[in-house]
């Protein structure tokens, strides 16, 4: 584990590297001026020093990404593990809603059959245990009693039947609310458990922001760039355009936050292998209607609220930030030409040109729209919306 000291190191560190290299050329200007060998050695002494401070930035970049290799490792497991847990307790609380809904019918139903029937049998109960009592209190018409009788006897099966299946009812009524009194408890549990591993996750960014303050005189320089597209960019394509040029112009001048946060392979994106980022129902699909009858240039996935987001495949962070009316996005370069695009944002956890996996978490979900949490997910080729379905994994294309 690195010590703080190594996050706090000069970001000059590489800008005196490169004014150390250009140093001979000046010293031996110098020399041939001013032949004083003490300032020859202390003008080496510096060069020296600086050559020392420069290699150690390297040694720590180096030992950073070997760190953060593994906060990554980490954090991809962590992640799949939250997303499941979503997965499971959004299912459970679902079913705890169904189960209070058929409760509150059977219970209903339950008490006005138990209210019938119990007068019915409160009559048969006194015909069977005293027949002949009942009929000679009849004085005045003898038939008609004899009658009554025979009518209630016949209705006595039936009768029967009616209290065995209230019985049944009473049963089920009774197993389901066992059912809800052991789903609520599990519910509460997992929810415990899922904040628990939220917490874990954030710890985990929490020390990956720390390790990439190395970077930190970068991200400054890189914020007022892309707040300069920004700015000029009037639609996303517009903006993923101008990135995508400012990624070529400046690839070496960012440098140590790709450098810190590479992983050692990057796999090629491609159809049927994408992760879903959010954990819940595909509720709007590319092509389709939105509220406001605009063909949706990607899909639309009903969350949890503060849901973890994760990267969809490996990639590199184009952008994280507020774009216009959009609200906080993320861009993922994936190569090829592709990108995703993913909106709905509460939280950003990652920066522009880091490197992610997929599965890695990047941001948690927040209130796009007032009928609840939903994210965004769009994929570009070349700056043109495709359906982003046919690159999911199979496994991954929960639709309604």
């Amino acid at each position: 584990m690195l010590l703080n000291s190594h996050l706090t190191l000069s970001l000059g560190a590489v800008a005196l590297l490169g004014g150390a290299l250009a140093m001979p050329t000046t010293i031996s200007a110098q020399t041939s001026d001013k032949p004083d060998g003490r300032n020859l050695r202390k003008v080496e002494k510096r060069i020296l020093a600086r050559r020392a401070r420069a290699s150690r930035l390297r040694q720590r970049v180096r030992r950073i990404a070997v760190e953060m290799s593994a906060l990554r490792k980490r954090s991809v497991a962590l992640a799949g593990k939250v997303q499941r847990r979503e997965k499971t307790l959004s299912r459970l609380e679902s079913e705890i809603k169904d189960a209070r809904r058929r409760e509150k019918q059977l219970a209903v139903g339950y008490a006005t059959r138990q209210t019938q029937l119990a007068r019915v049998f409160a009559i048969l109960q006194r015909i069977e245990v005293h027949p002949p009592l009942l009929l000679a209190m009849n004085t005045r018409n003898p038939n008609n009693a004899v009658r009554a009788a025979i009518v209630i006897r016949r209705l006595a099966p039936h009768l029967r039947r009616q209290a065995a299946d209230l019985s049944r009812q009473q049963r089920a009524l009774a197993g389901l609310r066992r059912k809800l009194r052991t789903d609520q408890q599990d519910a509460i549990a997992g929810r415990r458990r899922l904040d628990g591993e939220r917490r874990e996750i954030r710890g985990l960014l929490q020390r990956q922001i720390r390790l990439l303050r190395l970077t930190a005189g970068e991200q400054a320089s890189l914020r007022n760039e892309i707040g300069s597209l920004k700015r000029k960019a009037r639609t996303m394509q517009q903006l993923l355009a101008r990135l995508e040029t400012s990624r070529q112009k400046s690839a070496r001048k960012w440098s140590r936050t790709a450098a810190a946060t590479r992983p050692n392979a990057l796999r090629a994106f491609s159809k049927g292998v994408a992760i879903l980022p959010a954990s819940g129902r595909i509720i709007r699909r590319f092509g389709e209607l939105d509220k406001q009858g605009e063909r949706s240039k990607g899909i639309v996935v009903r969350a949890r609220r503060n849901a973890a987001v994760v990267a969809p495949w490996d990639g590199q962070i184009q952008f994280a930030g507020r774009f216009r009316n959009f609200g906080r996005i993320l861009i993922i370069r994936h190569g090829g030409g592709y990108h995703s695009v993913l909106l709905g944002l509460n939280r950003i956890n990652v920066v522009a040109r880091q490197w992610v996996l997929a599965g890695e978490p990047v941001g948690v979900v927040g209130e796009f729209q007032a009928s609840g949490p939903e994210l965004y997910y769009e994929i570009r080729e070349k700056g043109r919306p495709v359906d982003p379905l046919p690159w999911l994994a199979a496994n991954q294309r929960n639709v309604r």
